[in-house]
């Protein structure tokens, strides 16, 4: 029963954040990597139905927060931030177009790792079957300072924990 209410919340949160007019959460847990917490997870997999990868957080350096989570659909976006440093945006999205070098990633084959600075910011377009991920963050913020903490769990993997059709 409980797996049942859990299942009937889980979809009525999905339909009212994906749907037209979106949803956006101030404060919640953290979309992380583990098998503990995957609510916002399940909501990005679903928002970017395509999309092979959702990224995830390991954790969280010590001064950073989420701030704020919008999905929607075809978009999902994370704003981490730390009053110190900046904002960091994660953005989810079916394709996007995407400038600056090819760098070199040691991560899936098929992932292709675009970036782009500028004096005030630096955005990395990681590119998929089925999806983009930017990250846009400070230049002056090492990208060992908070993209080490960006993971991705496959679409396979969030279906073997859920018993969602994503």
């Amino acid at each position: 029963m409980k797996r049942l209410q859990a299942l009937v919340v889980g979809a009525a949160l999905v339909s009212g954040a994906c749907g037209i007019g979106g949803g956006e959460v101030r404060a919640g847990p953290l979309p992380t990597c583990d098998t503990t917490s995957r609510g916002l997870l399940f909501l990005m997999a679903q928002a970017v139905p395509t999309a092979e990868f959702v990224p995830c957080l390991e954790s969280l350096p010590e001064g950073w927060e989420l701030e704020r989570a919008r999905v929607e659909t075809g978009r999902a976006v994370l704003t981490l931030d730390n009053p110190g440093i900046g904002d960091v945006t994660i953005t989810l999205v079916e394709s996007c177009s995407h400038t600056g070098r090819l760098i070199d990633y040691g991560g899936p084959p098929g992932v292709q790792v675009y970036e782009e600075a500028t004096a005030a910011l630096t955005v990395q377009a990681i590119v998929y079957a089925g999806g983009c991920v930017t990250i846009e963050r400070p230049t002056r913020l090492t990208a060992a300072e908070i993209t080490t903490e960006i993971s991705y769990l496959s679409r396979d993997e969030l279906r073997a924990t859920s018993d969602l059709d994503l």
